[in-house]
């Protein structure tokens, strides 16, 4: 019992290298259980005893407000983390969704760029495809590389296979199979999705018979709605 009290004591005094991995348990446990004010203060308590630590930074800036001084101040945690040569690609993609929310787009291209360059996946493909909001123009070639990236991989992230469908770019007939797939995927996972763009995505892969199996398993769809897009993707009424 004393040996198991002197061990704690031992603990308590370790070096200074052990306090930012309790505040930064301490902040990510607070955030998980909804405690964001105890969070905030304990990543900033992280980032007092070890300046550079990236994921706190990261931490920090998700629980921010949104408002324009939180962004900058996000904006700020972010970019200083970046500069790290061992900074990992979360760190631009998160660097990249402030940039989008404070309406910096070329900045925040250039960090889901930096993100790619560093081993980034679909979530980062996924908030890079959201700003690109491709048109006609010069932004249609990077578009179109991004979205056959994050279609060509087996899990489409956080951002899930409605997404995917809704914000692909079907260029050829490989692309349109992936979207119509994509749509079946959201609908057997319940995921929020519109009848409509289920049945646009496999009318144009020519999978009509995959369209109407999402559509019989779409949930929260009105039965109007999905008799509509029965009739758009020229599939029998059940």
């Amino acid at each position: 019992m004393i040996a198991t009290l002197l061990l704690v004591l031992h603990a308590s005094a370790a070096p200074q290298y052990s306090r930012p991995r309790a505040q930064y348990l301490t902040a990510v446990w607070a955030s998980e259980h909804g405690d964001v004010e105890r969070a905030r203060t304990a990543a900033r308590a992280v980032l007092w005893h070890d300046p550079t630590a990236a994921a706190p930074r990261m931490l920090l800036a998700e629980l921010l407000p949104d408002d324009p001084a939180s962004v900058s101040e996000a904006t700020a945690l972010l970019e200083a983390a970046a500069r790290s040569e061992a900074a990992p690609a979360a760190v631009f993609t998160a660097l990249g969704q402030v940039h989008v929310r404070a309406g910096r787009t070329s900045e925040a291209e250039a960090a889901f760029a930096g993100a790619h360059a560093r081993g980034g996946g679909p979530d980062n493909d996924a908030a890079w495809l959201l700003v690109l909001n491709p048109t006609e123009g010069p932004r249609l070639p990077a578009a179109i590389e991004v979205s056959a990236r994050w279609q060509a991989s087996p899990n489409p992230g956080s951002g899930g296979y409605a997404l995917r469908a809704q914000l692909a770019l079907a260029v050829d007939d490989t692309s349109a199979r992936r979207a119509c797939l994509d749509a079946l995927a959201a609908a057997e996972l319940a995921e929020p999705l519109s009848p409509r763009l289920a049945a646009e995505r496999c009318r144009a892969a020519g999978l009509q018979s995959v369209g109407a199996l999402a559509l019989s398993r779409l949930q929260g769809a009105s039965p109007e709605e999905l008799q509509a897009a029965r009739q758009s993707l020229g599939a029998a009424s059940p």
